[in-house]
């Protein structure tokens, strides 16, 4: 992105020299000597995002049994780190940890989920023309807010007091599917559920997340939810 004449006046300010100082130009003589004639305003980035964690995946089938053929999956991602460095070697200048929180609409990252832990898990079954599913979705736990000051994200209204946070625990979706081939028509039908449990989305207040009051990125805003599906093929 292009480092705005403002940037370059700030982070030069900022860190009491430093290269992007050398992007402004002054008058050199004269009445003027020494104001800014013009600040250059170069292509460039003004911080940095380091992310670290781990993921994992397990696909397994079960040998064929009389009860028919079944199948596991699971995937599961831990982040142990996203941390936003927005002006790096500036004095003065912090590092903001945003694994295991919500960041709200004042931050570099707004509105953005980042539980440590996120799973999906299902179980697959079919036998002859018959098949069905039954999938779980997992979203860990996280904080709105931050008890670090510096930070100057607070989960209270007007962000007052600093450093309030809300915590708010996992949520857990399931979802089932059923499905039969009429093989004879080159038909398929399923039929399902969404959001088995009816789980409902967290509360986390519209000061933190705009207008919707709760994260419609990650957790489900629609309840549960029926749907009966035909695919023919020809």
């Amino acid at each position: 992105s292009r480092i705005t004449a403002q940037n370059v006046l700030n982070l030069c300010y900022n860190n009491n020299g430093g290269p992007t100082c050398e992007l402004i130009n002054r008058t050199a003589s004269g009445l003027s000597a020494g104001q800014i004639n013009f600040v250059r305003s170069p292509k460039g980035n003004l911080g940095r995002l380091d992310v670290k964690g781990a993921d994992f995946q397990l696909h397994y089938r079960i040998p064929e049994t009389s009860f028919g053929n079944f199948a596991v999956n699971f995937q599961t991602t831990y982040l142990d780190r996203f941390a936003d460095d927005p002006t790096p070697g500036a004095e003065g200048a912090f590092v903001q940890e945003y694994a295991g929180h919500y960041s709200t609409g004042g931050s570099a990252i707004a509105n953005a989920n980042f539980s440590r832990w996120k799973a999906l898990a299902a179980l697959n079954w079919n036998m002859g023309s018959f098949s069905a599913a039954w999938t779980v979705k997992y979203i860990g736990n996280f904080t709105v807010g931050y008890a670090n000051l510096s930070y100057n994200e607070s989960a209270c209204q007007s962000n007052l007091p600093p450093g309030c946070e809300l915590k708010y625990g996992a949520a857990v979706y399931h979802n089932v599917t059923f499905g039969y081939n009429l093989d004879p028509l080159n038909t398929r039908v399923d039929v399902g559920i969404d959001n088995l449990s009816d789980k409902q989305p967290p509360i986390i207040y519209q000061n933190n997340a705009v207008n919707g009051n709760t994260d419609p990125n990650t957790f489900d805003t629609v309840g549960r939810f029926y749907f009966a599906r035909v695919t023919v093929k020809f």
